[in-house]
C-alpha cells in the first residue's frame, strides 16, 4: 500500500480534500483462517471521512491524482 497524506485535513483550514476511493472500500470483510473464528476487518467510514474534512469521490476506474490530494494505492 502507498500513501501520502501533504496535510492534516480536519486540523488546517476549511478547505475539503479530496479522497477518491473505489465504490468497494466500503464493503464489509473478514479473515477466515482454518479451525478459527472468523475475524472481522476494519472498515472505512464514508461519514467518518467527511467528518475529518476530506470529500469522499467514489470511481471504479484508475484516476490520476496530484498538488494537495490524497494518493492511496492498494493490490489485494
Amino acid at each position: 500500500m502507498l500513501a501520502a497524506w501533504p496535510v492534516s485535513p480536519g486540523r488546517r483550514g476549511t478547505r475539503s480534500l479530496p479522497m477518491v476511493v473505489h465504490p468497494m472500500i466500503w464493503t464489509r470483510r473478514r479473515l477466515a483462517v482454518p479451525g478459527r473464528e472468523p475475524d472481522e476487518l476494519p472498515t472505512l467510514s464514508k461519514r467518518a471521512l467527511k467528518g475529518e474534512g476530506f470529500a469522499v469521490i467514489e470511481r471504479r476506474e484508475p484516476s490520476l491524482l496530484a498538488d494537495g490530494s490524497v494518493v492511496t494505492a492498494a493490490r489485494y
